[in-house]
This record gives structure tokens, sequence and C-alpha cells, in this order.
């Protein structure tokens, strides 16, 4: 491993692109988001959010991993952290090692890592260096259609589809129905889309961080680099909630196609719990008005989670597994439990691969 560590390379303004982009070219699929110049230059060379560490020898690269800087609040404390992303190594350098060097790098480097939708073979690795397993983050989806009722792949009857086109239609009124119904009582209530966050959410964030046991770190800068800076072609749609010129909170939403059907994602939400039924009935509303299919949320928040089973959400088995690695035990334990956790699409990379 000495050997390898020789040859491990943090991306600057100096690196030799060519060679990076030749590997990245070579181990992602075509059009993936990290073989976009754009895209590498905004997550990893601009207000110090990430590094990307690479293995450069005999002439071309071999390997790398993605390291996004984040702070976890425990228990209303600051923790310094990092997501690692992307580990890829060459098929022909696989067994040797690397991939051992390249995360264990960022684990002597960083008290703190985790990482979600981990491979299999990573699991295994993975495991064997101390990672907790927490489990996959939840997935939760919500038709809003007779397209979004369909299981993906499965045949199209004549019946099926009528099947769900009534169910479809009685949903949609019991939805308008239920949206007048709790609208009573709502005046002063604002929902307006904005373009960015204003500095008027950093002091509801304290106050909002302490609602959970665990969560990652949220600023107005944060964000707006997250969502209105990112580079991908994703349209984010932000909207700000406000109780007579009081900041109720944040969402974020993004429509785009999962599994043949147009869906509205749940990117971010950020309220007060006895808020949350609001913002949710909010989505729905937005996913019929934008004539879409179906709404989909990946995150961790026990109380949203609830709120979203209420409203009809149907909970999945395909989130992304979440581990994490921690060299400190008494930190280590209040992690080691998934219900303590709040994480949401702005955090790691789930946000940026839309359809996996």
């Amino acid at each position: 491993m000495s050997r390898i560590a020789d040859d491990l390379v943090v991306l600057d303004d100096s690196t030799n692109v060519k060679l990076l982009e030749s590997f990245q070219q070579g181990v992602f699929p075509d059009r993936a988001r990290q073989t976009n110049r754009d895209f590498r230059n905004w997550l990893y060379l601009t207000k110090n959010r990430g590094r990307l560490l690479y293995c450069e020898k005999d002439g071309i690269v071999a390997g790398q991993q993605g390291m996004i800087d984040t702070e976890l609040q425990v228990q209303s404390r600051g923790v310094p952290a990092v997501w690692a992303v992307d580990l890829r190594v060459r098929p022909e350098w696989k067994m040797k090692g690397l991939g051992v060097a390249l995360i264990g790098t960022a684990l002597s480097q960083n008290g703190v890592v985790l990482a979600v939708g981990i491979s299999d073979d990573a699991h295994k690795m993975f495991k064997r260096q101390g990672w907790v397993d927490l489990g996959r983050v939840a997935s939760f989806i919500r038709p809003v259609s007779a397209r979004g009722m369909a299981k993906h792949g499965s045949p199209q009857s004549f019946i099926g589809r009528a099947i769900r086109s009534m169910i479809a239609f009685v949903l949609e009124i019991c939805d308008f129905k239920l949206r007048i119904l709790l609208g009573f009582g709502r005046r002063g209530i604002e929902i307006e889309r904005v373009k960015k966050f204003d500095d008027s959410i950093d002091s509801f964030l304290s106050t909002w961080a302490a609602e959970h046991v665990v969560s990652c770190a949220r600023s107005a800068d944060f964000l707006n680099w997250r969502f209105r800076d990112c580079p991908l072609d994703s349209e984010y749609q932000i909207y700000k909630f406000s109780d007579k010129d009081k900041l109720m909170g944040y969402m974020v939403l993004c429509s785009g196609e999962r599994n043949g059907k147009q869906t509205l994602f749940v990117e971010e939400l950020i309220s007060r719990p006895e808020h949350y039924r609001l913002l949710v009935d909010s989505a729905i509303r937005f996913a019929y008005e934008q004539g879409l299919d179906a709404i989909y949320y990946r995150g961790l928040d026990s109380k949203l989670q609830q709120t979203l089973s209420r409203r009809l959400f149907v909970g999945r088995s395909d989130g992304p597994r979440f581990m994490f690695h921690c060299d400190n035990d008494r930190i280590g334990s209040v992690l080691a439990k998934s219900a303590n956790w709040r994480i949401s699409s702005a955090d790691s990379d789930m946000g940026f691969s839309l359809d996996s």
C-alpha cells in the first residue's frame, strides 16, 4: 500500500485532466456526470466543497476516490466528516490493493467517513475495514396518474389500464378535496417559488438542526451552491414557505424520468415536523399541475416518513445502501442508530442522478 500511496494525487488546477478524463470515460457510462468537466470543476475545485484523489501510475490514471466535505450536527455538536463518492479502479488494477488504498486514505485523513450507494464488492471491503452498515436509505413513491400506478416493465392490458385510470381519477378527486379542506385555517401562509435561498434561512436552520439527533450542516451558501450553482441539466424548483412573513421552511423539487415515468423528486425539505403535511400536500399539488406520473423521495427523517405514509406514499426497498466509518466510539454509538439520522438528496451524491 505504501508504494501505491506514493502515486496518489489530489485534483487541482495543475492536474493533467486529459489523463483523468480518459480514465473516467473508460470506467463510467456514456454521458455520466463524472465525465462532465463543468460538474467535476464545480464539485471539486470551487468553494472547497470536495476533493478528488486519484492514482497516476506509468502515465495512466488507475483509480480514483471522491470526497465531499460536510459537518455533522451530532446532538447539536459539530463533527467534521466527508462523504466518500465515486470510487473506481481500472479493471486490470482490481484485486491489487488500489481500492483499499484509496478508501484507506480517506479513512486516515478523516475521523468520520460516510457513503451511500455502496456496491456489493465495496460493501465487503468496507465491512473488513470496520465500517458500520445502517441498511438502506428510505425510499417512497406516490403515484398521481394511471401510468404512475403501473409496475415498471409489466404488460399493459386494457383492463389493467382501465382500472388504474379509475383509481387515479378517484385519488385525484380525494387529493383535491383534501387540499380544499386543509386550506381552511391556513390564511396568511404563502408558498412562493424563489430563485435562491436567502440569508434568513441561516438562523432558522440553527433551530431546525436541533430537531434531529444527527444531520448534515446546512446554510444558505451551501444550499445555493448545491441547487442553484450545480451545472447538471436538472432544473431545481425552490419553494419558500412563510406565515405572515415568518419563515416556515423551504422545499426543493426537481422533475425527471424514472423507470419510464415522469417523476417529481423531493430533493430537500426543510421545516419543523408540524409543517411537513403542508409541504407534502404542496408537492402533490405541484405534481398534478405539472402533469407528472409520480412523486419520489429518498432520505432519512422518521417524522417526514410518517407523514409520507399517511399521504399514501408507498415505501420501497430500492433505497441506496448507507454505511459509515468512525474512529470515535462515543460518536459512533450515536451514528450507529439509523433512526437518529436526517439526510436528504442534498447530501452525498444521491440527488445527482435522478433515475438511479
